[in-house]
């Protein structure tokens, strides 16, 4: 990714926080572009972000669920990259991280996520890692399937 703002540029800090390598490759497909290309260990990783300034609810899941749209739809020409769905929100409300983990638990529980508001808070599910933190770093972790 050439150009980020910002709030995508603290995203992609998170992500490197979190032992990610930020791709220079391009991926596109039938018009969409994914944004970030990531790799940690031995996995590759698709990202997309989705900016949510300011919070409103309605507006926040329909741009989750555009998001996961997107990444089912990239994953059909990555097969080999695992999806990650990456989220900051100005202000997080204390049910966005809620909302978020639980409507992507629901509709696309096969998508790893990140969730990071404007004060450096963090909460995520990627690749068996599940934890929140704030600022850099990881703050608590716990193994998968373990409650939050």
């Amino acid at each position: 990714m050439s150009e980020i703002g910002p709030e995508a540029a603290k995203l992609q800090a998170a992500l490197i926080d979190l032992g990610f390598a930020m791709e220079g490759e391009q991926i596109v497909k039938d018009g969409h572009r994914a944004d970030l290309v990531a790799k940690r260990g031995g996995e590759a990783y698709v990202v997309e972000v989705k900016i949510q300034v300011p919070f409103r609810r309605t507006q926040f899941l329909g741009a989750i669920a555009h998001g996961i749209l997107q990444l089912r739809d990239l994953k059909q020409s990555e097969p080999a990259r695992r999806p990650l769905l990456a989220v900051w929100v100005e202000k997080g409300k204390p049910n966005a991280a809620r909302e978020f983990e639980s409507y992507v638990q629901h509709h696309a529980p096969e998508i790893d996520w990140l969730i990071v508001d404007a004060s450096g808070g963090r909460k995520w599910k990627i690749g068996g890692d599940q934890g929140e933190g704030a600022g850099e770093g990881r703050v608590s972790i716990q193994p998968p399937n373990s409650a939050p």
